[in-house]
């Protein structure tokens, strides 16, 4: 199972929240059932007192997971109620589930045989009103008072219909026939116009409802621009043709039965017909679609034409009202069909329904037996090109409620109020996603667009957003609360309250005075160290849901879970002595008698500090904060998560560092261990590694962060000239050098071909979790920025990602070089808290610091031959169109194209072989080991 981590109040509230399953179309309307609809299994509806909507409540019930009815209608959002839906259904009763779940008699009871009643009669239809659970020899209990079962009616807008193909229209088609029609004009690709617009060609012109135009250069330019005379002339409209009936028998003429459709101009609707100038009066293509029953016929759409004027003998604008569009099949042979007009006969319609659409399909989003996470974004308003307010932007949860459109300075992608969980995908393109933060979620209906990851978008709830385009990046792993490091554990840590707003001061720290109680200090001075013990503390776990893919199948019950780790706080001065709470005195001290101390949370905030929560009472964890209101000066004081006041709510930790560092100069220098010193060679699987060689190599250790506390160190080695391989970048051409590299983000990544996270073992130390130390060729463009190779891409790589500009990662390259404590004579190499190591003469990183890797500076020797040696003796070196092999006299040496055509096969002659290569990415192999080299 895929371990996630989230705030451990988002898992409280969703403990109790109430289930919502499905969400409708924008425009919809309970529709009250009748008693002509008789229960059944899988039929569905939602329950209302006749304003309101019944929910339920999640149970958990001998291991199992159920719900239960709640005893009143408080859901006031038809959007948020939930679905029931009928299930084994014999001799009158049946079981009731939603969202999946079951529903039962009560938070205790897992009775689950209903029937309906219907004026105090066990009733078979679905307007009853009233559910009682079946007492097999005890009495029968009613759920609720007086629910009265609805089906939803679901009424299309422009909007709707066109989102269906990428927002560029929709196509009708009739399912079900045994013949099709000759001839579908609404088959054809069309766009949706509000019909309000048409007075715009004519000011007497008055509709409402929705014109169909062909889908064309001039029916998408009205679409976008319904304001322009112009545009409503070029565009081609569908209407009923007044002029023609099909005569079928059974249907009335006289009332707009057996109407054929024609295609015409909107310079030629008119205000009548009018056959001798080919003129149709504007109304007969006026039209209303909805869907009737969303529920149980999804996609049975209604077409109606409010009025029309047809020809009745000499009559060319007999006024008929009310008509029905759909296809009616002749029923003697069946062997004929017709897409026409019914009113009274309406019944005897095929009904229509979308065709070609681009509706977001479940496999698109999900994962299989894992949950699917997104940041949310806003590329802008693709449909009309307009300016958004939300261009640009990410969608994020800013506090316990709300969410907004955040611009990507101010966001941080990994964090989870960012972060949106699918918990959803229903049918038409209807997905549910849930904030990892705050749980507030957003039903939308997606459609495909033409970009990957790309969708045209509807339904954001209770805002103002509309219609927008989202991109939906696969979100990145995060912890969102502190997670230490075995090395971290081990030392020191100093915490200080930040400062928001109107403050006195930016930082506040912890200082414990003679009597041992810990009180608020600006004083940096007297700042107090904690170690953070987690030693027989078990974290804190908690069960979310999401949606993931079953086979075909969209399941919902999939179950993530939530750890949290908390810690004590030891007094680093003496390690008896721990973070504690007096209560008679009602204060924070540190103690060594029978005070309980507390075991602490750090909930990691989007801007990367923390708020530090104890959990004594898990569901009502109190954050601490410095209370500068108190009545005898600052003090300590403790409020709930997300009540606490803002001005030193946030803290800060700075782990106590490791001792001295080297000074910020840059220089060339060895690394000298005592068998030797760094070096690198090319393994057999083309990755430049770090070695422990008898003549360590001479490296140029570039300064970086010299403002820090801790200086950090770019550590690279030159490449030969006649070898050296330049780097594109998006400012110049630069000479690339070997860099020092953490791998982290090429040992474990994500694989837009494969849609999923790829870990490769090459990176890492055999047998081990910790990553090798290897060379990348890259290039210092900037202060904070490297230009290197991705692949077969030249990328920069900064501290913070910029979309196609660069990518995050820079801290891979940033190394401190730092005296251990007691130590006066060497170094160590720390790489964000782990530590350069040596594992049988290659080198790695380890977070165990008691296994890093004692050197020492030399002076090295600049000018010394710089090749990169390959394993066995062999070198292979890139040059400008060749490939020169050293060391592989006498054996067989291939070369090689990465799509794996073989440009040359010969055995080499001698010592030193140079073959003519193209520019580019090629593979050696000597005698089967393969070496990848860069060719200019």
């Amino acid at each position: 199972m895929n371990k996630r981590f989230f705030t451990l109040m988002a898992a409280v509230l969703l403990a109790g929240a109430p289930l919502c399953n499905e969400a409708f179309a924008v425009n919809k309307t309970p529709v009250t059932a009748t008693s002509s609809t008789s229960l059944a299994n899988g039929l569905k509806f939602v329950l209302s007192d006749g304003s309101n909507y019944y929910k339920v409540t999640q149970t958990t019930i001998g291991g199992k997971k159920y719900v239960y009815l709640e005893t009143s209608a408080s859901e006031t959002s038809l959007n948020n109620a939930p679905v029931f839906e009928i299930k084994s259904y014999a001799n009158k009763t049946f079981q009731l589930w939603t969202g999946g779940k079951q529903v039962v008699e009560s938070s205790s009871s897992a009775s689950g045989t209903f029937y309906a009643t219907k004026s105090g009669s066990i009733y078979e239809k679905a307007d009853f009103d009233g559910i009682k659970v079946l007492k097999i020899g005890g009495t029968d209990v009613s759920l609720t008072t007086t629910p009265q079962a609805k089906f939803i009616n679901a009424a299309y807008d422009a909007a709707d219909l066109n989102a269906n193909l990428s927002n560029k229209g929709f196509k009708l088609s009739f399912p079900g026939l045994t013949v099709a029609p000759d001839v579908n004009l609404f088959g054809n690709q069309l766009v949706a116009i509000n019909a309000t617009n048409i007075s715009t060609l004519d000011a007497t012109f008055s509709a409402t409802g929705l014109m169909f135009a062909l889908a064309d250069e001039a029916g998408l330019k009205l679409m976008n621009d319904v304001t322009n005379k112009e545009n409503w002339k070029a565009a081609t409209f569908v209407v009923v043709n007044p002029n023609k009936n099909f005569g079928i028998t059974g249907l009335d003429a006289s009332v707009g039965e057996g109407f054929d459709f024609t295609t015409i101009k909107g310079s030629k609707l008119a205000d009548d017909n009018s056959k001798d100038d080919g003129e149709i009066f504007y109304q007969n293509g006026v039209y209303t679609v909805a869907d009737a029953d969303v529920l149980n016929a999804e996609d049975e759409l209604t077409l109606n034409i409010a009025a029309a004027n047809v020809v009745k003998g000499t009559d060319q604008n007999h006024p008929v009202t009310n008509l029905k569009v759909g296809v009616y099949a002749l029923t003697t042979g069946g062997l004929k069909s017709y897409v026409t007009t019914a009113t009274t006969n309406a019944g005897k319609l095929v009904k229509a329904s979308t065709a070609g659409n681009t509706y977001v399909a479940a496999a698109d989003l999900l994962k299989a037996e894992a949950p699917a996470v997104y940041n949310i974004f806003f590329p802008g308003k693709a449909a009309s090109g307009e300016t958004s307010s939300y261009k640009g932007k990410y969608l994020v949860a800013e506090n316990a409620a709300d969410t907004a459109a955040v611009a990507p300075a101010y966001v941080a992608t990994g964090h989870i109020s960012a972060q949106w969980v699918v918990t959803d995908v229903q049918s038409k393109g209807q997905v549910v996603l849930t904030n990892m933060g705050n749980k507030k979620t957003v039903s939308l209906k997606l459609y495909k667009t033409d970009n990957a990851g790309e969708y045209q978008a509807t339904g954001f709830d209770a805002s103002a957003i509309g219609t927008e385009v989202v991109k939906l990046i696969p979100a990145t792993e995060n912890g969102s609360f502190l997670n230490l490091t075995d090395a971290q554990k081990k030392q020191a840590a100093k915490i200080s309250f930040n400062g928001v707003g109107n403050v006195t001061v930016k930082e506040i720290y912890m200082g414990v005075d003679r009597n041992l109680d810990v009180y608020p200090t600006s004083n940096e001075i007297a700042n107090t160290a904690w170690y953070l013990d987690d030693e027989d503390i078990a974290p804190i776990e908690y069960v979310n849901t999401y949606a993931y893919l079953k086979g075909s199948e969209v399941k919902t019950d999939g179950a993530d879970t939530l750890k949290v780790q908390p810690y004590y706080l030891t007094y680093a001065d003496d390690p008896a002595y721990t973070f504690a709470w007096d209560a008679v005195g009602s204060k924070v001290v540190i103690s060594n008698t029978i005070i309980p101390n507390l075991p602490y949370v750090f909930q990691q905030n989007a801007n990367g500090t923390y708020t530090m929560w104890n959990v004594v009472t898990p569901t009502s964890p109190i954050a601490l904060y410095v209370n500068t209101q108190a009545v005898s000066g600052a003090e300590f004081g403790g409020a709930a998560v997300g009540a606490v006041p803002a001005q030193y709510s946030t803290v800060s930790m700075e782990f106590k560092t490791l001792g001295e560092s080297l000074e910020a100069v840059a220089r060339h220098a060895a690394l000298e261990a005592e068998n030797g010193g760094v070096s690198m060679q090319l393994n057999a699987n083309g990755i430049v590694e770090g070695i422990i060689a008898g003549e360590p190599l001479t490296f140029w250790l570039d300064t970086a962060d010299t403002d820090a506390d801790v200086p950090s160190f770019y550590i690279s080695k030159g490449i030969p000239a006649d070898d050296e391989e330049e780097v594109a970048t998006k400012a110049a051409d630069v000479a690339a050098r070997m860099f020092l590299y953490s791998p982290a983000d090429s040992a474990y990544y994500w694989d837009a071909n494969k849609a999923t996270y790829v870990t490769d073992y090459n990176y890492y130390m055999p047998y081990s979790t910790d990553l090798k130390a290897v060379f990348r060729p890259a290039a210092l463009v900037g202060v904070d920025t490297l230009a290197t190779i991705k692949g077969d891409d030249a990328v920069l790589v900064s501290k913070k990602a910029k979309a196609g500009v660069c990518e995050a990662g820079i801290e891979g390259y940033k190394f401190n070089i730092v005296k251990p404590e007691g130590a006066d004579a060497y170094y160590v190499v720390d790489a964000d808290g782990n530590y350069l190591f040596n594992l049988n003469g290659v080198l790695g990183f380890t977070a165990d610091d008691r296994k890093a890797l004692p050197i020492t500076i030399g002076e090295g020797d600049p000018t010394a031959n710089e090749a990169i040696a390959a394993e066995a003796g062999v070198q292979v070196i890139g040059g400008q169109g060749v490939v020169t092999v050293q060391g592989a006299a006498g054996k067989v040496v291939t070369v090689a194209n990465i799509l794996g055509q073989t440009i040359a096969n010969q055995v080499a002659a001698s010592d030193n072989v140079t073959i003519a290569v193209p520019a580019g990415i090629v593979v050696v192999s000597v005698d089967g080991e393969a070496t990848k080299v860069i060719v200019k």
